[in-house]
């Protein structure tokens, strides 16, 4: 559930901006991101309106913070005829409901970014994992060859034998009808018991897959609570599969044909904003209906519980406290060029110039990817001791790249823990530069 969100504080004199996001103790990572958050609350709103929207629908897990600073700033702006719900989704639930009968189906939006999976992470992105004793018993493998990864899933002959058997066929479509209509009933249950005109989702990005999912849900299903969806993002890097029935717009920064002014400072470190926005609670796996009648998520165990409460949650906070403080400024009133400026100004510091506190904190977290492969990411890569020869080498071979080279979650941090201080402000700068340039050209 979504925690509570307490009134917020009024301030009697603003404290300027400066002031509010300087860094209280050694401990306080990261607080432009306050900023950053801000920006995006106060244009989501104003975006809203323009829409006409009266009911928004912030997707877990990082939607829930969303929806905190989103409440705060409708009573920090008067704003009553907007409301706010928190729809627990994500790819993995939402995939089987966004599939036809397998006879009809590519699964394009799973095998476009995952091929090389066993045929039990196939099934785990289903959430039909428990189906895996059948599919060894079908294919006449054992569970171990089930579980070993295929160099090509998609045209193995195994995954092609499993998806035209009968009796897996049987299962499948059991288990998706069954559970679109959990997902259909749940939906209305937050809506009012009402169906939708269009489902307005609000998530931090970066491809929209999620909203690709429930487009699919409404062209498979007629009666689906909603008849359109559109998606309002943090940012976006890639297009996912577009549709002119279901929109996809961006707050912060845009990727996708052309860049908007401020892109390569947001989207430097895309990592940053997916942690510091973490949920206090697991991810959802499916929908069921439950004793009650009533449909309700199903949730996977929370593996982060430890890290959002020790590491994160007491940044989140802060990054709290500092909104209000912003929200209670002038800030609100700003145009959204000069507010989208002094963001990324403000961003740039966290992402070029990080303080050794928030580079040995970020090398120190994990993400937990829970679709395609089920793995868990570290940033510990982004803390090395290279020698003397391996910083040379590092520095010549980016030079030599062409492009955005393939620096990890967070190229800058990379860049200085493999090359140096010295390529790592040349690449810096040269980021701040090109986003100068896009800035000038787009204005």
């Amino acid at each position: 559930m979504t925690a509570a969100v307490a009134e917020p504080q009024r301030s009697t004199e603003a404290r300027p901006i400066g002031e509010i996001l300087a860094p209280q103790d050694a401990s306080d990572v990261f607080p432009e991101v306050a900023l950053s958050l801000f920006t995006f609350e106060v244009l989501l709103l104003r975006r809203l309106r323009e829409l006409g929207v009266r009911d928004v629908f912030f997707l877990s897990r990082e939607g829930q913070l969303l929806k905190q600073l989103f409440d705060r700033l409708l009573v920090a702006s008067g704003e009553t005829g907007i409301r706010s719900h928190y729809l627990e989704v994500s790819r993995r639930s939402t995939f089987l409901l966004s599939l036809g009968p397998t006879a009809t189906e590519s699964f394009q939006t799973l095998f476009r970014q995952y091929r090389a999976i066993s045929m039990y992470e196939f099934l785990s992105s289903l959430s039909l994992e428990g189906l895996a004793p059948l599919a060894g018993e079908v294919l006449g493998i054992s569970q171990e060859e089930v579980r070993r990864r295929r160099a090509d899933l998609p045209t193995d002959p195994l995954f092609t034998a499993l998806i035209t058997n009968a009796r897996f066929r049987q299962a499948y479509e059991s288990a998706r009808l069954d559970r679109r209509s959990a997902f259909s009933a749940y939906v209305q249950s937050l809506a009012g018991g009402r169906a939708l005109n269009e489902l307005v989702v609000v998530d931090v990005g970066w491809k929209g897959t999620i909203q690709d999912n429930l487009f699919n849900i409404l062209r498979h299903d007629r009666n689906a609570p909603f008849k359109a969806v559109r998606g309002i993002y943090l940012g976006l890097t890639a297009p996912g599969s577009r549709h002119e029935e279901s929109p996809k717009e961006w707050i912060l920064f845009n990727c996708v044909f052309g860049r908007s002014p401020h892109s390569r400072t947001f989207a430097e470190n895309l990592s940053l904003f997916e942690i510091l926005l973490a949920a206090n609670h697991g991810s959802v796996c499916s929908y069921a209906t439950g004793p009650d009648g009533l449909a309700k998520p199903v949730r996977d165990p929370f593996e982060e519980e430890h890290l959002v409460r020790s590491k994160v949650q007491p940044i989140q906070r802060r990054i709290i406290s500092r909104f209000d403080e912003i929200a209670a400024g002038g800030l609100m009133q700003a145009r959204a060029a000069d507010l989208l400026a002094q963001a990324a100004t403000a961003h740039q510091r966290m992402v070029f110039r990080p303080s050794e506190p928030e580079r040995r904190w970020f090398a120190n977290v994990f993400h937990v990817e829970n679709f395609g492969v089920f793995e868990r990411s570290t940033f510990q890569g982004q803390s090395m001791s290279p020698t003397l020869l391996q910083r040379l080498r590092f520095s010549l071979s980016l030079l030599r790249r062409r492009g955005r080279a393939q620096l990890g979650f967070w190229p800058y941090a990379t860049v200085r823990g493999s090359g140096g201080a010295l390529p790592a402000t040349l690449y810096a700068a040269a980021r701040r530069l090109q986003d100068r340039i896009s800035r000038r050209a787009s204005s």
